[in-house]
């Protein structure tokens, strides 16, 4: 099970001295009934960044979520912990890429919970999917930002995502219960 481990940092700025806390990426193990709470819990939550799909969950899916993302091949699922508790998580899927002839690893979820903002989380979760997804042998990673979102269009930029793709629409025909398309 990869993990990754952040130390704890200081840092002086003009106003204050900003603490921030030391944490620990893992995979997640979604058998373990704590990880899977702990996703649901940040899934719940659905704090910022506002990417893929940041509609609730429904009722169906809270319930059914987890033996689903278990039947699936190669998911990643990543969790990050902080101060006892998990403060980040992302949930990618493998997707197959026709023009590759080739798998992508699609984020489908980043979520950093407000005890995890400013703490660099979400850098290193990507800088983690990044490297799994590599050593996988995937041939890119797909992650889709809403075009408002100037703030983290420039993150992702600067970890290398290429944000010069014309935009897409994202359609969706629910078949299980039309009240459900959003």
């Amino acid at each position: 099970m990869p993990t990754s481990t952040v130390p704890p940092a200081i840092i002086l700025t003009n106003q204050s001295v900003i603490i921030i806390m030391a944490f620990i990426i893992r995979t997640a193990d979604l058998n373990d009934p704590n990880d899977s709470k702990a996703l649901l819990s940040l899934l719940t939550a659905q704090s910022s960044p506002p990417t893929v799909s940041p509609a609730e969950l429904t009722p169906a899916a809270h319930v059914c979520l987890i033996p689903a993302l278990l039947t699936i091949p190669d998911a990643l699922i990543l969790l990050a912990f902080g101060g006892g508790q998990a403060i980040g998580s992302a949930i990618c899927l493998p997707q197959f890429s026709i023009n590759h002839a080739r798998y992508a690893l699609a984020i489908h979820r980043l979520i950093i919970s407000p005890d995890g903002q400013q703490q660099a989380i979400e850098t290193r979760l990507l800088t983690t999917i990044k490297h799994i997804a590599r050593r996988r042998g995937y041939c890119k990673i797909l992650l889709t930002v809403p075009s408002a979102d100037i703030i983290h269009r420039r993150l992702y930029y600067q970890l290398g995502y290429d944000t010069n793709q014309p935009p897409m629409l994202n359609l969706e025909n629910c078949l299980d219960d039309p009240k459900l398309t959003r």
